[in-house]
Parts: C-alpha cells; sequence; structure tokens
C-alpha cells in the first residue's frame, strides 16, 4: 500500500512507458480514420456507454462527452431502459443509459455536478465492501481491490452514496467482494447479490433494483446459463455485462451489452464506438 500512489489523474492510473504512448496514438489515428468513414442513420437503439472514473484532468472530456451524446440521441435512466427493452413496441430514437462501475470516488465528485447539471439519471454500481473504505485506515482492502496497479483510487463513502441516490441517480450491486462470479459456486453467488442489494437497501432506504457483474464477460466472469437467473430470482430487474453492443426492445433486461468509454475519448472515439 505505502508503495502505491492515490490517483487523482488518468496519467497515475495507466502505464505512460513510451511505446504505450505509441501505440495508443496509432490506435487513436485508425479510429479517427475509421470513424470520418462511418455513416449510420439508423435509430431504435439503447446504448449503455460505461465508465469507471472520472478523475480530474477528465472532467473536461466527460463534459464534452455527455454533450457529444445528446447530439446522437436522449439520455434515459436505468429503469425507463429496462422498460423499453421489455416492450413489444420497435424503438424509435436513440436512447443513451449511463452507468459507472466500482464506486470510486471521483465519479461523485468529479462526474456527479455534470450529470445533475444536465439532468441526467445514471447508474452506479457498487462493490459493497469496498464502500466507506478509508485508504489510511483500510490497507488491506485497498491492497486486495487494486493488487495489480500501480496506483489507487479512493472510494465512495455511504453518504456519497445517499448523496447520489436523493439527487435522482440510480445505485445498483456490483457484489460485495468484487467477485468473478464464474470462479464460485451458486450459492456463493447467490449470498453476493443477496447481501449486496440488503446493504444498499439498508444504506440507502431504496429498493436495489439491478445488478452488474464484476468485469462482465460471459463464460470467464459469469456463467449466461446461471448467474442472470440467479438475480432475476433475487428480485433484481437487469443484469448487466461488458459486451459490447447496442440493446433493443424484446431483448431480455438480463444480458444488457455496454461499451466500455474513456473521459479523455476524442468525438471520433464516440462516433466509432456509438453511431
Amino acid at each position: 500500500m505505502n508503495k502505491k500512489t492515490i490517483a487523482t489523474k488518468s496519467w497515475q492510473y495507466v502505464n505512460t512507458n513510451i511505446n504505450s504512448k505509441i501505440r495508443g496514438s496509432l490506435k487513436n489515428l485508425v479510429i479517427w480514420f475509421l470513424s470520418m468513414n462511418k455513416v449510420n442513420k439508423t435509430t431504435g437503439w439503447i446504448s449503455f456507454p460505461y465508465y469507471h472514473h472520472v478523475f480530474d484532468d477528465e472532467i473536461r472530456g466527460f463534459k464534452r462527452q455527455l454533450e457529444y451524446f445528446h447530439q446522437l440521441g436522449d439520455f434515459i435512466s436505468l429503469d425507463e431502459a429496462v422498460l423499453l427493452m421489455l416492450s413489444d413496441q420497435p424503438l424509435d430514437a436513440r436512447y443513451f443509459c449511463l452507468t459507472f462501475d466500482d464506486g470510486f470516488k471521483n465519479c461523485y465528485t468529479n462526474a456527479m455536478p455534470l450529470l445533475i447539471e444536465k439532468q441526467i439519471n445514471a447508474a452506479f454500481f457498487l462493490p459493497t465492501k469496498y464502500i466507506g473504505a478509508k485508504i489510511e485506515e483500510d490497507q488491506s482492502l485497498y491492497d486486495d481491490f487494486f493488487a495489480k496497479s500501480k496506483s489507487i483510487v479512493e472510494f465512495m463513502n455511504w453518504d456519497d452514496v445517499k448523496s447520489m441516490n436523493n439527487s435522482g441517480m440510480t445505485i445498483g450491486s456490483h457484489t460485495v467482494n468484487h467477485t468473478n462470479l464464474a470462479t464460485v459456486n451458486e450459492a456463493q453467488v447467490l449470498k453476493e447479490l443477496k447481501d449486496s442489494k440488503f446493504i444498499i437497501e439498508e444504506k440507502t432506504g431504496k429498493e436495489c433494483k439491478h445488478f452488474c457483474c464484476p468485469w462482465g464477460k460471459p463464460l470467464i466472469n459469469f456463467i449466461p446459463g446461471r448467474d442472470p437467473q440467479t438475480a432475476a430470482y433475487m428480485g433484481y430487474k437487469s443484469f448487466l455485462t461488458t459486451e459490447r453492443g447496442r440493446n433493443y426492445s424484446g431483448l431480455t433486461p438480463f444480458f444488457i451489452q455496454r461499451d466500455h468509454v474513456i473521459a479523455t475519448w476524442g468525438n471520433s472515439h464516440l462516433k466509432y464506438h456509438f453511431l
């Protein structure tokens, strides 16, 4: 723990060696070229951009991204997205539902004010064991979560969560322990989903309706024939993954596809992934 830095800026949280920068620049150039030739006039879908962090040096980029998304479609809440997916009526517009994983403090301090300003209801998924953990007091928890990282990011506390919830944001479960569900048995999956739901409801005083799978890849991080059904059994209304793709009416909300976004990405990245 004492050898790790506290990340408040994006460059503290990523590999910044020269080769990585060169690869990143080449990738950005390719994406820019592809996006310039991409034309998609289709309507009738729901996209779920998801973030892990909005660091101090990413606030301006995040604001720009929100404005760009708004040019492409309308923002809706997760509850609204689920209702549209359950409908048998084809969608006639483009919708975006923003989600945030892991419960990092900077999503509360840096993303929340912009979401409130622009009247966007986003969903925040919390690994409940880590919420309220203090960097200076809960060394083992931070070491556990950031074991493979050279830096750490502060978690929200429950006052932050209640403030978000009272401001209209959706609070969902990300398990208790940020567990890879594919590596545990059915009883352990049930416990993770049940306990995290109970904790969130006890802390916020509101129903926890939605579940997002940590890491979120089918067969690698969850078992498709088991875990979404367990979430439904526990009373959740949705099961979110990290499989890229759009969502449509008539599809199950227990396999929601999402697209990862970094708040420093330019509009060409967004056009490539979302248009």
